[in-house]
């Protein structure tokens, strides 16, 4: 069965495939660079009740390319409804991915950070960059770290609208957040000039 006859079998609710399933069909409309196609699997997928695995988006994220030529061979049933162009939605999709990756990374941190900004609360009102960069040098991790971070305290109320303003959230809907992990008992605190900071960061490993 060619690929166009395999797209036009999706369309047909009683026909039911496996995760495993649309990965397979997903590789072969990306082998043919059928952008809008991968778009149509990529969403009949989620339509279905499975979740995106890092398989899918390792197989969708070979498109992800500005300059990669676009195939229009798959006929897809137009609708009524506004999308974006699919080179758009699949920057979009693997954006959303690499975020959501990035994100839970770096929330193995969040402890230390809280036990910081809770011996210098006075760091709260900071704007988001300014606060990023304070975290991470009173942290010792990386900026970027510190904004997915300032962002996770944000969603859970640790940090108010006010403080760590200028939110430059890049997350997707695409993908969503866990539940930020619980605090860690802070042992020690030393007082340096006017920014306390923590005698001994004490380390945190993921479960």
């Amino acid at each position: 069965m060619n690929l166009q006859a395999k797209i036009n079998d999706l369309y047909n609710p009683t026909n039911k495939l496996s995760l495993e399933g649309y990965h397979h069909l997903l590789r072969e409309c990306v082998n043919q660079r059928e952008f809008a196609a991968t778009v149509f699997v990529y969403d009949h997928l989620l339509n279905n009740g499975f979740k995106a695995t890092p398989i899918t988006f390792n197989i969708i994220e070979k498109l992800h390319s500005k300059t990669l030529p676009e195939n229009h061979n798959i006929y897809l049933k137009p609708d009524l409804k506004k999308r974006l162009a699919p080179r758009r939605r699949i920057h979009k999709i693997i954006k959303g991915a690499n975020y959501s990756k990035n994100y839970e990374s770096a929330k193995i941190y969040t402890p230390k950070v809280k036990a910081f900004l809770t011996i210098n609360p006075e760091l709260k009102s900071k704007p988001r960059i300014a606060l990023a960069k304070s975290l991470s040098k009173g942290c010792h991790i990386s900026f970027n770290d510190a904004r997915y971070i300032i962002t996770a305290l944000k969603r859970e109320g640790f940090l108010t609208k006010t403080g760590g303003a200028e939110d430059d959230d890049d997350s997707d809907d695409d993908n969503s957040s866990s539940q930020i992990k619980k605090d860690t008992k802070i042992k020690k605190k030393l007082k340096v000039g006017n920014v306390k900071t923590l005698d001994n960061f004490f380390t945190v490993t993921s479960k």
